[in-house]
């Protein structure tokens, strides 16, 4: 189905959900500003790298999970802290997929 300008319509509304997520980690009172910060950077520099907006926004929408969960300063998140998130992960009640999900997410954030 096309919209008015000749484009597909985007009946799965990525655009608006992503501005949601991006809305809801800029308005988060858990969230710190650099952190925040590093997470708009990152949704920009995963466009830059050619990834479709379903992609970023899947790794948008378990980032603001992350970051809650985390309570610490990206910067300052070391390995011990990552192993004791993916552990956290590991015994919540998400299915193997999720938890793959989050993983996956967490490798490429903290690369």
């Amino acid at each position: 189905m096309l919209n008015k300008g000749g484009k597909m319509k985007d009946i799965y509304d990525l655009q608006g959900r992503l501005n949601r997520v991006l809305r809801n980690i800029k308005n988060s009172k858990e969230i710190s500003p650099n952190n925040k910060e590093l997470l708009i950077k990152f949704s920009n520099d995963m466009f830059a790298e050619g990834l479709s907006i379903a992609r970023v926004l899947f790794y948008m929408n378990r980032l603001w999970n992350i970051a809650r969960w985390i309570k610490k300063d990206f910067k300052e998140v070391r390995e011990e802290d990552l192993k004791e998130l993916v552990r956290k992960i590991a015994q919540m009640n998400y299915s193997e997929r999720t938890k793959v999900d989050y993983n996956s997410t967490i490798k490429k954030f903290f690369k």
